[in-house]
């Protein structure tokens, strides 16, 4: 009867455990449910040559890990150059172990796929270099995950304002021969292995307009276009937007209230706006739905302090696609 009972109490408890899963320091763009909310095309290796027209990254909603989208890498056989899908800098904290993860496959058994985590840093004063933590695998025609373990990570440039963490760079790797590679469920996080992937937002947010590179020009009607993905979402998403100057000084807003589908992805049209003359804006855009709110902006100053100088010093080998 003892036995019974301890066995019964061993049952609860394991029936009652949670689950542990780390933060995903990849706060936008690990699933692509939102597009290429950011990510971008990179040059790994290289200088800047018309052949990158040809490499796409297209969403796929035919095949996924986690969601309905995934990313679908597309290079030709032929190139020049290295490409990679580079996210935005995240701000760790060095001497920590740390994993990253992604679910990759290939068009081909056999082709070539990785991924590295880049500390920006060197020995000598004033001449900093990369060291790249970097593994790349064998990639199969199913989807599985690969992971990059770094025991204890390195130090980098330090993030303006806090001592304490280092700015690092997440790259994924595509096969060099032209095959077709599939990505999807990307996660880095602090420990030694890598746990169950989630995303770190329940409403992921990504923002767009509809002028090529968001160059805005005097007289032009500016629209400010949204995609969302908020699974579950039980009420409207309340969507609006501020834009100001290079001053600060406010120059329009708009809101619109919208109803996401029952898939959870949504793409609108917020109202639009012209300016009276040609200038820099920057445009501050905020979704909020069932108590959640987020925040994205295009023409965005350089994160953690960084200058376009320290980019142009440090980062000519990486992307002139970097989006902010």
């Amino acid at each position: 009867m003892k036995r019974l009972c301890n066995f019964c109490v061993a049952v609860a408890l394991l029936a009652t455990a949670e689950i542990v899963v780390a933060a995903n320091l990849i706060t936008d763009g690990a699933s692509f449910e939102a597009g290429l909310d950011g990510c971008s095309l990179g040059m790994i290796a290289g200088r800047l040559h018309r052949e990158c027209a040809s490499v796409v990254l297209e969403i796929d909603r035919t095949t996924a890990v986690h969601g309905q989208c995934s990313l679908k890498f597309v290079r030709p056989s032929e190139c020049r150059l290295r490409y990679g899908l580079l996210y935005r800098p995240v701000a760790l904290r060095p001497g920590q172990p740390h994993t990253l993860s992604v679910w990759m496959k290939a068009a081909r058994a056999g082709a070539r796929g990785g991924l590295s985590l880049f500390a920006v840093g060197g020995s000598q004063e004033g001449r900093p270099g990369f060291r790249p933590q970097m593994q790349m695998f064998s990639l199969t025609t199913e989807s599985k995950r690969y992971e990059l373990h770094i025991p204890k990570l390195p130090a980098s440039a330090p993030v303006e304002g806090d001592a304490a963490k280092n700015i690092y760079w997440v790259v994924l790797h595509p096969d060099d021969g032209g095959t077709t590679v599939w990505m999807d469920a990307v996660q880095l996080e602090e420990g030694t292995a890598a746990t169950p992937f989630a995303p770190a937002k329940t409403l992921e947010l990504a923002v767009v307009s509809n002028r090529p590179g968001n160059q805005f020009w005097a007289g032009e009607n500016i629209v400010p276009q949204v995609r969302l993905y908020a699974p579950g979402a039980k009420g409207p998403v309340a969507a609006g937007y501020r834009a100001v100057d290079v001053l600060g000084e406010e120059v329009a807003t708009g809101r619109k209230e919208l109803r996401v589908p029952a898939d959870g992805h949504l793409e609108a049209e917020l109202p639009g706006f012209s300016l009276a003359r040609r200038g820099w804006v920057t445009i501050e855009v905020t979704a909020s739905c069932d108590g959640r709110t987020e925040k994205e902006y295009l023409n965005r100053h350089f994160p953690y302090g960084l200058r376009p100088a320290f980019f142009a010093r440090q980062l000519v080998l990486l992307t002139a696609f970097y989006p902010l």
